[in-house]
């Protein structure tokens, strides 16, 4: 709510500026409350452990995203995220909606 007084009166966007901000914004809360639900559904989720993530972060044209798309390659080891869970960072509605496609 705060974010959204600072936008409108802050941020001096055009037109343009605030339907951008505006739908990022209530995007971001859609999937918070989409985690939220799914959490509350499905408690056991939060047993499942991830052992030894690995995070690549680096600037920009450093080679991040050749080094994930090698990492990518090691089925048994790795896996690079999806489009749809950089997006929707929670469980597709359907069990067969979960590639790329």
């Amino acid at each position: 709510f705060m974010m959204k007084i600072s936008l409108r009166e802050d941020a001096k966007l055009n037109t343009l500026g605030k339907i951008a901000m505006n739908t990022v914004v209530s995007d971001n809360l859609k999937a918070r409350l989409n985690i939220i639900g799914y959490r509350k559904e499905h408690p056991d989720v939060a047993d499942y452990e991830i052992k030894n993530p690995v995070f690549v972060v680096g600037l920009p044209r450093s080679g991040t995203s050749f080094l994930l798309h090698v990492l990518a390659h090691d089925d048994l080891r790795f896996r690079g995220m999806r489009f749809w869970e950089l997006n929707f960072p929670y469980p597709p509605p359907f069990p067969n909606s979960t590639t790329d496609s």
